[in-house]
C-alpha cells in the first residue's frame, strides 16, 4: 500500500505525494493574460487557454486562479466553439492540502504516528482536532498525542478531491471532439495600485527631475505572467451582491492590441481614468512592483512659500467653519 509522509518536526510540514502531480498537469499553460486593477483593491482577470475536448461531456480544470477570487463573477466562453459548448455545471474547489484537511479526511482510518521521542503508534484515527491526534490502537487502548510532539504521520494513499492549488471545475458537453481555446474571466480581491512621485530640486531651485511610479501590490493569491496590464482610477460602485456583468462592459477594451509608445497612456473610459501599461508585465504574488509611467528632466519649476498662521490644534476631526480661528497665531512673516 502507497504511504504518504507528512512530517511535522521542527514546526515543518512536507508532503510525499505522488498523487498530486497528475491533477496539476491537467491545466494547459495560459495563451494570454490581462489585468485590468481597480484602485480600490479589486481586479478583473482574463485568462485563456487550449484545451482537448471529446465529444460529449468532459470535466476540466482550471488551476492557478487567484485564491481570493470572486466565485459569483466567474465567466466561461469557449472562443472556439461558443454554439457547442455548454456548460452544465461549475464548481470552484478550493479544499487544499494541509495537516488539518488529511486528519479530517482521514478519521477511521488506520495512520501512523512517530513522536519525537521515537515512539511508533499505529491504529484508528478517532479524532484530529484541537492540537492532538486521538487514536485507537490495535490492542483497543486509547492514546492522545500532541501535534506539536509529533515527529511523522503517515496516512495511506492521498484521498480524492484534495488538491494543491485552487482550482475551477467544470461540468461541460462539447458538440465535437477536438481542441478549443477557451477564456476565463473573473473578480479578484487583493490587488491594488496608487501613483508615487520623486521630485529632485536643483540647487538653484528653478528646475527639476520628476519620476513618475505605479506601484503594484499583489496579494490575491496569484501569480501573472506577461499579463496585459490595465489600471483604472476613480470609485468603483458595485450591486449588493457582485455581478460580473457590471465589468462585461470593458471586455472588449481589455484585450485591444497594446500601443508600443508610450509607456503607459491615459485615456478617458467613461467617467474613470484608464491607463494602459505598453508592454507585458509579470506580476509575481505577494510582490509590490513599481512600473515608471512619467519622468522629466530639468522641468521649470517656481519656489514659493506658504505660512499657516493657525496653531495646530488637537481633537478636531472634521471641517473647520469658524471664520475666525486661527487669528491668535497671525504673524508677521519676513522675505
Amino acid at each position: 500500500m502507497k504511504r504518504q509522509l507528512l512530517t511535522l518536526c521542527a514546526a515543518s510540514v512536507m508532503l510525499v505525494a505522488t498523487g498530486l502531480v497528475q491533477a496539476q498537469d491537467e491545466t494547459p499553460a495560459s495563451d494570454g493574460q490581462a489585468v485590468t486593477i481597480y484602485n480600490e483593491g479589486s481586479a478583473l482577470i482574463q485568462d485563456r487557454r487550449t484545451f482537448t475536448f471529446e465529444a460529449g461531456a468532459n470535466i476540466i480544470n482550471f488551476t492557478d486562479v487567484a485564491a481570493s477570487i470572486d466565485p459569483t463573477s466567474v465567466n466561461f466562453t469557449s472562443l472556439t466553439d461558443p454554439e457547442g459548448t455548454i456548460v452544465l455545471e461549475q464548481n470552484y474547489v478550493y479544499d487544499l492540502v494541509n495537516s488539518s484537511a488529511l486528519l479530517e479526511r482521514y478519521l477511521d482510518e488506520t495512520i501512523q504516528i512517530t513522536t519525537e521521542d521515537g515512539s511508533v503508534y499505529t491504529g484508528q484515527l478517532l479524532s484530529g482536532r484541537e492540537g492532538s491526534v486521538i487514536l485507537q490502537l490495535d490492542s483497543v487502548e486509547v492514546v492522545v498525542i500532541q501535534i506539536d510532539k509529533a515527529c511523522d504521520i503517515r496516512f495511506p494513499e492521498l484521498p480524492e478531491g484534495l488538491i494543491t492549488r485552487p482550482t475551477l471545475r467544470w461540468l461541460l458537453n462539447s458538440a465535437e471532439g477536438d481542441e478549443q481555446q477557451v477564456e476565463l474571466t473573473y473578480l479578484t480581491y487583493g490587488m491594488s495600485w496608487e501613483a508615487d512621485y520623486n521630485i529632485l530640486l536643483g540647487s538653484e531651485n528653478d528646475t527639476l527631475d520628476l519620476n513618475g511610479w505605479v506601484t503594484l501590490d499583489n496579494r490575491s493569491g496569484a501569480t501573472y505572467t506577461d499579463a496585459l496590464l490595465k489600471l483604472v482610477a476613480g470609485d468603483v460602485n458595485r450591486l449588493p451582491e457582485p455581478d460580473v456583468r457590471g465589468f462585461a462592459m470593458e471586455e472588449d477594451i481589455m484585450m485591444e492590441a497594446v500601443p508600443t509608445a508610450p509607456a503607459v497612456e491615459q485615456r478617458e473610459f467613461f467617467e474613470y481614468q484608464l491607463y494602459e501599461v505598453g508592454r507585458p508585465v509579470t506580476i509575481a504574488d505577494n510582490e509590490t512592483k513599481q512600473v515608471e509611467f512619467v519622468t522629466g528632466t530639468d522641468v521649470t519649476a517656481d519656489t514659493f512659500f506658504v505660512y499657516d498662521g493657525s496653531p495646530y490644534a488637537y481633537g478636531y476631526r472634521s471641517l473647520i467653519t469658524d471664520q475666525y480661528y486661527g487669528e491668535t497665531g497671525l504673524s508677521d512673516v519676513g522675505n
